[in-house]
């Protein structure tokens, strides 16, 4: 999440939860001057102090693990062509298939395993 975005983000994080910006720097464990002068766009967050913020204001990660799909589509483009991908995707397809035909039939597993 870029440094505009997280800005935005808190500044309506504090307005929806009622939250003070203090409690908030206590949370995020970042000095209470340091988040205000943040917010005010006086100042950026070192790195670290960024992710702490982030967990602050959500907790469960939610715009964390967004961050990570698009990480992970940026690299899966750059790594993998179109024809590599569908043919990743249609190997998924296939073992789940057998994982679901044969998840209750351990005799089917070994069978297919010696083969």
């Amino acid at each position: 999440m870029n440094t505009e975005t997280l800005r935005a983000k808190t500044k309506k994080y504090l307005e929806e939860e009622k939250v003070s910006i203090r409690k908030l720097a206590a949370t995020a464990d970042i000095d209470f001057s340091t988040l205000s002068r943040f917010l005010k766009g006086e100042r950026d967050l070192a790195p670290y102090a960024m992710r702490r913020l982030q967990r602050a204001i959500d907790p469960r990660g939610n715009d964390l693990s967004l961050h990570a799909t698009d990480i992970f589509r940026k690299y899966k483009r750059q790594f993998f062509n179109g024809d590599e991908i569908a043919i990743i995707g249609e190997n998924l397809v296939k073992m789940g298939k057998v994982l679901a035909s044969s998840s209750g039939n351990n005799l089917q597993q070994d069978a297919t395993l010696k083969h």
